[in-house]
């Protein structure tokens, strides 16, 4: 996470080189080009796969086995990341935010866990999106140059609302 840029630059050849395969691009290349970009493609796939859908750094990280995932911890408190984990009897409690005490050698308490936490971050995302979207924007134009405007929800005066 903290050489966040050069794994973005990684992401996105790895789409480019997935959608170029797709689109069969590859065809018309010479036999070497093509396996190079195919062992390339897979290195790509192997290494960076599971962070295909992330496009800017985490908000917070929830970590399961904090002996084996030390790094990331150690990455997460440089970068400022609020960290959630589990911890074990073996675990310090020191290094994270917010320690949940589970046997994290228990795949069903870990998965019990994991979608207990799943719909609070789901229902905290739909808050903030809504909170986002108080403000309206407008875009309109005079001749060449574009504006934008924000517009906030009128509230109203305590007169009205008595009247009403």
């Amino acid at each position: 996470m903290t050489n966040w840029s050069t794994v973005q630059i990684s992401i996105l050849q790895l789409h480019r080189l997935e959608r170029n395969r797709k689109e069969n691009l590859w065809d018309f290349l010479p036999k070497k080009e093509k396996i190079i970009l195919i062992k390339r493609l897979e290195r790509l796939e192997r290494y960076l796969g599971g962070l295909k859908g992330i496009r800017s750094l985490p908000k917070v990280v929830i970590v399961v086995g904090q002996k084996t995932e030390l790094a990331a911890i150690q990455e997460c408190r440089k970068l400022g990341i609020p960290i959630i984990c589990t911890l074990d009897t073996d675990c310090n409690p020191n290094l994270v935010d917010i320690g949940v005490p589970i046997n994290d050698d228990s795949i069903l308490r870990i998965n019990i866990f994991l979608e207990t936490l799943l719909p609070r971050i789901k229902e905290g995302r739909r808050f903030w999106i809504s909170k986002k979207s108080y403000t309206h924007r407008k875009t309109y134009s005079f001749g060449n140059k574009k504006r934008v405007r924000t517009f906030r929800k009128k509230r109203l005066s305590k007169s009205l609302c008595y009247k009403l």
